[in-house]
């Protein structure tokens, strides 16, 4: 497949400003004071954060990191405190750029904001690989999350093909459930695995208001599948 040169360009252009940084942006509206209580550091997270989704420049987001240095007493905050906020700045913005590059996801130190960006960008790329690099960092903060299927359905309805639920047994692994799930017994972990096809044509069939899901999903899902939709398809009415 050929891409149009603009395109290319374009594209290349977007990661490479995000990885090497932008034109710098004067924050000095959000630097004027030294906090000294937690309502007066949230208030500059958050400017912060609203002139990096204004600017589109992660290198605004690296000033709430540079909090931690002024934020008194120091001892009041969690050690990673600023730098997930610093991280969740920095995901806004890739939310915004619409981007397909996983690249940008490896400046994100925060495992679980990681691996949100990876379920992002797996999205965006179609690429139902990246749905499993990015639960396996988001569930196992969770301890049972369902970033997982989620990803997946996501990709299904994006392309309107019911079929990537069909195949989402070939994207996982053993090591999945034990970083998700590790106290789950294995007897349970097997059936939780068994239905993840149909918990998907179930989510499918909901999203995209298509009644074929339902048809294929367990027979014990099924009832529970169609109300679910009628619900929905009433509540639009």
């Amino acid at each position: 497949m050929q891409f149009p040169k603009l395109f290319l360009l374009t594209f290349f252009l977007t990661v490479l400003l995000f990885l090497s940084g932008c034109s710098p942006v004067d924050t000095s509206s959000c630097d004027d004071t030294i906090p000294s209580t937690e309502a007066e550091v949230m208030s500059k997270i958050n400017c912060y954060r609203r002139l990096a989704a204004e600017t589109l420049n992660p290198d605004v987001c690296d000033k709430i990191q540079q909090l931690a240095a002024e934020a008194t007493p120091p001892q009041a905050y969690p050690p990673t405190f600023f730098s997930q906020f610093s991280d969740a700045c920095k995901l806004e913005i890739i939310y915004q750029s619409n981007t397909s590059s996983s690249r940008v996801c490896k400046s994100l130190a925060t495992p679980k904001i990681q691996g949100m960006c990876y379920s992002y960008v797996a999205v965006q790329s179609e690429d139902p690989f990246l749905c499993l690099k990015g639960a396996k960092l988001t569930d196992q903060e969770l301890q049972g999350g369902s970033s997982f299927l989620e990803c997946f359905v996501t990709l299904a309805v994006k392309k309107n093909d019911m079929r990537f639920c069909n195949s989402i047994l070939n994207y996982i692994d053993a090591e999945y459930f034990q970083l998700a799930y590790p106290d789950m017994p294995d007897s349970s972990l097997k059936d939780f695995e068994a239905y993840l096809p149909f918990d998907c044509l179930l989510s499918y069939a909901y999203q995209s208001k298509d009644p074929a899901a339902c048809a294929l999903t367990h027979e014990n899902r099924k009832d529970y599948c169609y109300q679910w939709m009628a619900n929905a398809l009433e509540d639009e009415s």
